[in-house]
């Protein structure tokens, strides 16, 4: 791939991105990853199925998304393949991380892995009520049944407040990790 600049051809790598991905399905049947990028990188709408994974990769106004869906019926990855998109301005590879175990005791407090692009991740609450939490450097809450928080990576140790219509405060700990303690 080059792009041209003020007369000058440049190659531009591939745009990588680690993201977070949960150890363990968040819910039963396909479980759907999805990145949204701002910028289009010239990525024509794709889509490959490979009996285990379903990607897809566009761009269009102004911003690219890539998805990988884990099929249903098929057995949780250990690891998961990189997701490359070619694209006329650039290509975007994608790379899922194991990152959190979404079926972690939330009351315990949870891990999440530092080393990557974004630090988001959800958590199975059944019993909690939707509600916004504070945190201080980032967002959370409960939606749907799942504790989810997007947070910036220092401090390493965070917490999440979640604020009950009672009135009643629990916390939530977090842990940004170099590596989870079930891969330990």
């Amino acid at each position: 791939m080059i792009t041209l600049v003020a007369g000058v051809a440049l190659a531009l790598p591939p745009l990588q991105l680690r993201v977070p991905f949960p150890t363990k399905p968040l819910f039963e049947g396909e479980q759907r990853l999805c990145v949204n990028v701002d910028g289009d990188l010239g990525i024509a709408p794709i889509e490959v199925d490979d009996g285990r994974f379903a990607v897809s990769c566009h761009s269009e106004a102004g911003r690219t998304e890539a998805c990988m869906t884990v099929l249903a019926d098929t057995q949780w990855p250990s690891r998961v393949p990189t997701l490359i998109c070619p694209g006329t301005v650039r290509d975007l590879a994608i790379t899922p991380v194991l990152a959190f175990d979404p079926t972690e005791n939330v009351w315990d407090g949870v891990e999440i892995l530092r080393r990557v692009a974004v630090h988001e991740a959800a958590f199975r609450v059944p019993d909690v009520p939707d509600l916004d939490g504070i945190i201080a450097r980032g967002k959370c809450g409960v939606s749907d049944g799942y504790l989810w928080m997007k947070l910036r990576e220092e401090p390493r140790r965070q917490v999440c407040t979640l604020v009950f219509p009672s009135g009643e405060e629990r916390q939530v700990g977090i842990a940004l990790v170099g590596r989870l303690q079930a891969t330990r």
